[in-house]
């Protein structure tokens, strides 16, 4: 059975559901990185006032849980165009064409950090490989098509 607590009193909740008001915060527990609990469980939850993260258990380590910041960030598109035969554009990977050797402005750190649209719909990451500023195609783009690669999704 469920117990619902009310914002600001110290009832024990064994499991089940909270509910604070919609005006009330929740205070969880803080401290130093020092004053961290020895006996941990996985899933403890608790705010580091050195780091000034929130910061969970899993089991062996404590993690921190970085939001979003208000750092802006840069997103760049680069654009190729398919031929029908190329798999691998950036990077000087065609030997002189330049709709296809110029290198991706960024070097992402995984193929899931970029969005890439051919003619505007958007490509699975299971359909490409990234490496360095290159990115290759399982089976070519065709002639004419429009190639946009979406990159500086990356964490700082």
């Amino acid at each position: 059975m469920a117990k619902t607590v009310k914002s600001g009193l110290n009832t024990a909740l064994q499991g089940g559901n909270m509910k604070a008001a919609s005006q009330g915060a929740l205070r969880i527990p803080s401290g130093t990185t020092a004053e961290r609990d020895v006996e941990t469980t996985a899933g403890q939850l608790r705010f580091n006032t050195t780091t000034s993260f929130l910061e969970f258990f899993n089991g062996s380590a404590f993690v921190q849980l970085k939001g979003a910041t208000n750092a802006a960030h840069t997103i760049t598109v680069d654009s190729y165009t398919g031929d029908g035969t190329t798999t691998v554009f950036g990077n000087g990977a065609a030997g002189g064409d330049s709709t296809v050797e110029a290198p991706m402005s960024l070097t992402p750190a995984a193929d899931q950090n970029v969005l890439v649209f051919i003619d505007g719909v958007f490509q699975p990451d299971t359909v490409y490989t990234v490496s360095g500023t290159q990115i290759t195609f399982g089976s070519a783009p065709g002639g004419g098509t429009s190639i946009k690669i979406l990159h500086g999704f990356d964490a700082a």
